[in-house]
């Protein structure tokens, strides 16, 4: 922004900078050590009073997660800091795709 940051759009970058680590400490203790390539897109919705209502992230990992996609993305979460600070209804939406590289 022109007139300095913003902190909807800031608070949605240090999530996502945040749970990409979280993401893959929580694959390596469940014996994925290599992800490889990691991207993610991170998108927030605002409400009509320009209130952070909803939050997306979809995530692309090169290596082949596919049976245990939904056990890696929790795993995440519960190491997330900026997800454990956030209230409940701005937890993020998240999408993961394996060997999208």
């Amino acid at each position: 922004d022109e007139e300095g940051p913003n902190p909807n759009a800031t608070l949605v970058a240090d999530y996502a900078s945040c749970y990409i680590p979280a993401f893959r400490v929580g694959a390596q203790q469940r014996d994925y050590d290599d992800l490889g390539k990691i991207e993610i897109d991170a998108e927030g919705d605002l409400n009509d009073d320009d209130d952070l209502e909803a939050i997306r992230f979809d995530i692309r990992v090169e290596a082949d997660i596919e049976g245990d996609k939904d056990e890696l993305v929790e795993r995440g979460e519960d190491i997330c800091h900026v997800h454990s600070a956030l209230r409940e209804e701005l937890h993020a939406d998240i999408s993961i795709d394996g060997n999208a590289f």
